[in-house]
């Protein structure tokens, strides 16, 4: 049996210290890619009744390795289908910040037939983010996770929606 790579969150998303740290040289665990993955605690912006329509995500990152990072919108407890997003970001020679812009859009399907495209609605609102290093070697680093925005339009505000 292969001993796992030890993966050691250090800190809240969006937080000081939000580093993910892999503590040895290896991606895999017997051959099966190690997948680190983070969820920021759901919000509700317009209030516990209230309801918002996602638009974009955007994810602010800082990097060297090269990884595969899947970012997936969160709406009331289900993962809003079609709308996953893929980067796959390449070894640099030194940390590289990036800011990705993620458009959260879900396909109006008919018949087999994409009509249009709209933007999905619910409460309580989050991300999965999920990173899966693939350099060896001298192409391993860290991913640092420097902020997390979300675009939305509040449809209409709970009995309590938050101070502003």
């Amino acid at each position: 049996m292969s001993e796992a790579p030890a993966l050691v969150f250090d800190g809240a998303i969006g937080g000081e210290g939000a580093v993910l740290y892999r503590c040895d040289g290896s991606g895999s665990d017997a051959g099966e890619p190690i997948v680190a993955k983070a969820t920021p605690r759901a919000t509700a912006p317009a209030g516990a009744r209230g309801e918002v329509a996602l638009h974009n995500i955007y994810l602010a990152l800082q990097h060297q390795s090269a990884l595969n990072l899947k970012v997936t919108p969160v709406l009331d407890d289900e993962v809003v289908e079609g709308a996953e997003y893929v980067f796959e970001a390449p070894s640099h020679a030194k940390p590289t910040r990036e800011t990705l812009e993620i458009p959260v859009t879900v396909p109006y399907e008919s018949g087999g037939v994409v009509w249009s495209y709209y933007a999905p609605r619910g409460r309580w609102v989050s991300v999965v983010i999920e990173a899966e290093w693939v350099g060896e070697g001298e192409d391993e680093g860290e991913l640092t996770i420097d902020g997390i925005e979300i675009e939305l339009e509040v449809v209409r505000e709970g009995l309590t929606p938050p101070a502003r």
